[in-house]
Order: structure tokens, then sequence, then C-alpha cells
């Protein structure tokens, strides 16, 4: 499979549910999450838009193209107050957490690359443009075996085509001989 890190990415598309709704991504997921939060704070009208945003994530939404998506849930977006941003930035880290959860456990496709990568090193490229990195052995596991998704493992944020780091051609997964063949979905 050419195309293993982008399987891996937010913004790979595979639907699953989440919440009780289906969304398209796992970029789709948390953008909902964020805007079901502002729903939480405010009343009435207000409320009532921002959910009505929120629930456009698992319909009129989930057609856009990656950066259309990124772009509704951010500053472009519905508009939150400072209260709301502080208080994302306070819980974000744990919706993402379960969003990737939920993606790594229901989509197969998901699921059987991520178990591909084994013990390997995955590097993700921050906000920052700091690579971080991790590896699986790290992170405790379902029973499934399916990899419990830490939010330091944020894999579909990758901005550059590859790290100058030996060994490791792109960012994603460090030279995983398994991932490199066909994967059977």
């Amino acid at each position: 499979m050419t195309d293993w890190r982008r399987v891996l990415s937010n913004f790979w598309v595979e639907p699953f549910l989440y919440n009780g709704k289906q969304y398209s991504s796992a970029e789709h997921a948390f953008h909902a999450e964020k805007f079901y939060m502002v729903a939480s704070l405010r009343r009435g009208e207000q409320q009532k838009a921002a959910k009505a945003y929120a629930d456009q994530f698992s319909t009129e939404f989930s057609q856009l193209s990656d950066a259309d998506i990124k772009k509704r849930g951010g500053k472009s977006g519905f508009a939150m107050t400072t209260q709301e941003v502080n208080r994302w930035a306070e819980i974000s880290e744990e919706r993402m957490t379960s969003v990737l959860e939920h993606k790594f456990t229901q989509c197969h496709i998901a699921k059987r690359v991520l178990l591909a990568t084994g013990n390997s090193t995955l590097v993700v490229d921050t906000r920052g443009g700091q690579a971080e990195t991790t590896s699986q052995a790290a992170i405790p596991r379902y029973p499934n075996r399916c990899l419990r998704a830490a939010s330091k493992l944020i894999v579909g944020q990758a901005r550059a085509p590859a790290l100058a780091v030996p060994g490791i051609r792109m960012l994603g997964v460090d030279a995983a001989p398994e991932i490199h063949g066909t994967l059977d979905y």
C-alpha cells in the first residue's frame, strides 16, 4: 500500500460512528465535538445555532475537502468566545483521543494499517513543526489489539513531505516493511 500514511491521517475518509452519529473522518468528528461543547456552554438561540453547526459535520460537511473541513472547524468557521476557546483547550486532547479510539476500532482499513506498523516509531509533525515520536509499545492496547490512540499521536497533522532524520523516509512510520507490501482488507 503506497498511501498508508494517508490512512493514518485524521482526514482519511472511512466512516465510523461516534456519539451516535456517523462521521466521514476523524477530523469531522473532532470538529463536531468542539461545537457540541460550545453548544453546551450557550443557552437559547445561540445554543441551537452551535448545535446545528456541529450537526453539519456529520451531514452537509461530510463531503468537504480536507482544507474546507479544517477551515469550517477553525477560526473561519463558527465564532467562539474566549471562554469557549479556553474550555476547548482544556478538553480537546481527551476528545481527540476518544475520536481516534473510535476510528481505529471501527475503521477496518485504518485499524489494519495501524496494526501493521507493529512497534515502529511513529513520527508526527505537530503544528509548531517539532517532530514528536512514540511507539505502539508505549501505548496501552485494547484487548482486541487495536491501538489506544494517544493524543500525541495525532497522525493527521503532518505538514511536510519528509523529515531530515536518518532512517525515516517520510513523516509517518519508520520503514515498516510489512506496510510496504499488500495489506488485505
